[in-house]
């Protein structure tokens, strides 16, 4: 019953906090709110929680005064004052970022703050598991108690970075500037996501005979004013919610100079919806050709955010086509 009274507190923090990392990663709508607590509890985990954890699975037990040295039996570890565990917990941490990172780098995940934050709190909520088997085995005068750790640690930084002299002030500038800089650049590697995972991915369905979406069986001979169906799917590989805008145009072109010179453009139809990051959509768009030829350019564009007045395939962002060709319903 003894054991059932020993301190968790900090382990239960850190369960919280790799819970909601992990809850708040998966939430596709973005609120200032959902921001705010997805960044408060990011910024635990990218910078101390897990390395808290690994430090605390290695040595369990809190440094006191009268602290004998371990027997050969004790596999507890020797104990850690409060300031030697948060220094050791920073970097820790660091080294587990680095770990989690390069992890990604060779996986199918790609490296983002998304992948790279629910990699850090998956990793942090196994550490505490092994941090708290760990405890179990040691009496509970021995645990770091989180309060008393907390305010012993705060003294004892203070003591030690008292500006005694010339050369202390400059070497205590100096190991909290090197600090700020590893957790700073660290953090910043992180949030920046590289520009080759950033992109937006369109697709021209049809459905054919048997009802299933196909990208290769599609409608092509059609008649004058004659509705035809197809389907349009949109992923948002971006960091951020984007509205998308989509123009169809029947166009008429002649060859020219080795390309396609559009020579009569009506537009059918335009349609709009915004995706959240890592959201998808199937677009069903009917539409009706309004005049006759062979040959013709059914043409989807594209845009991130409002269609400009004159849309053209040098204007969107992408565009995708199929060649019809369109009868008059007289024969």
């Amino acid at each position: 019953m003894k054991r059932m009274q020993q301190p968790y507190l900090d382990f239960l923090i850190i369960t919280v906090l790799a819970i909601t990392t992990l809850l708040f990663a998966f939430i596709k709508q973005e609120t200032a709110l959902v921001s705010v607590i997805w960044k408060l509890a990011g910024a635990a985990i990218l910078l101390f929680a897990p390395g808290y954890a690994a430090v605390t699975a290695v040595y369990p037990r809190s440094k006191t005064a009268n602290q004998t040295r371990p027997t050969d039996s004790d596999t507890s570890g020797q104990g850690l004052s409060g300031t030697e565990r948060l220094i050791l917990s920073f970097v820790v941490n660091i080294l587990f970022v680095v770990s989690i990172t390069t992890v990604l780098i060779f996986g199918p995940w790609g490296v983002n703050a998304g992948t790279v934050m629910v990699g850090l709190a998956m990793g942090g909520l196994v550490l505490v598991a092994v941090a708290t088997v760990r405890r179990l085995t040691i009496a509970s005068e021995d645990c770091p108690d989180l309060r008393r750790t907390t305010t012993r640690t705060l003294e004892t930084l203070q003591s030690e970075f008292r500006l005694e002299t010339t050369a202390g002030t400059v070497l205590n500038v100096a190991v909290v500037i090197a600090l700020i800089g590893a957790l700073t650049g660290v953090g910043f590697a992180v949030q920046q996501q590289p520009t080759g995972e950033q992109y937006s991915e369109y697709a021209l369905l049809a459905e054919n005979e048997a009802g299933e979406l196909t990208a290769t069986e599609y409608p092509t001979e059609l008649t004058e004013g004659e509705e035809v169906t197809l389907y349009v799917q949109v992923s948002n590989h971006e960091k951020e919610s984007v509205q998308y805008t989509g123009v169809v145009l029947l166009e008429r072109t002649t060859p020219s100079d080795g390309s396609q010179t559009v020579t009569e453009s009506t537009e059918l139809d335009q349609f709009s919806f915004r995706l959240a990051k890592g959201e998808s959509k199937l677009e069903q768009n009917t539409i009706s050709p309004t005049f006759t030829g062979d040959n013709l350019r059914l043409t989807y564009l594209f845009y991130k955010g409002e269609s400009p007045s004159d849309p053209t395939r040098e204007t969107a962002d992408e565009s995708l086509h199929l060649s019809i060709n369109v009868s008059s319903t007289s024969g």
